[in-house]
């Protein structure tokens, strides 16, 4: 997975988001033994490494203050929205709003950042706003 990385005992196995190869670190106790690059898919050593610069997968940089400002904002923004769904009868909309938007303030506060909008509103082709169901062909349809 770019980006990301695995352990198996005192192997370190790390592939950069921005390289085609990844990196073999081995280590000896405390210390490391070898660091060597691999083919990714197939696992070959490609060879001895002497040293490596590893930058992050993301470079989203946002400064503490900016980011607290705004977890306060989307915080705010939640209690209004919640209460208008409950307010409406919607407990399902609001809990799984709720639920989704916590999950999402706790990935900043810890990452510094989220994945983005996992789901849109379904929109009808004419493009106004509503539900896209299709009807499946064991569906009965009563006759009139």
């Amino acid at each position: 997975m770019r980006g990301g990385f695995r352990v198996r005992g005192d192997l370190l196995e790390i592939q950069p988001s921005y390289e085609d190869t990844g990196l073999r670190i081995e280590f000896f106790g405390d210390e490391i033994d070898r660091i060597s690059r691999f083919e990714i898919v197939t696992g070959r050593t490609l060879g001895a490494v002497p040293r490596f610069e590893l930058f992050p997968k993301s470079h989203y940089v946002t400064p503490e203050e900016t980011r607290q400002r705004a977890l306060g904002s989307i915080e705010a923004e939640l209690v209004v929205r919640l209460e208008e769904l409950k307010s409406q009868g919607k407990l399902l909309e609001a809990q799984r709003l709720e639920q989704r938007t916590r999950f999402d303030l706790e990935m900043i506060r810890e990452l510094g950042y989220c994945a983005g909008s996992r789901t849109t509103p379904a929109t009808s082709r004419d493009g106004r706003r509503g539900s896209r169901r299709r009807r499946s062909s064991t569906t009965s349809r009563t006759a009139t």
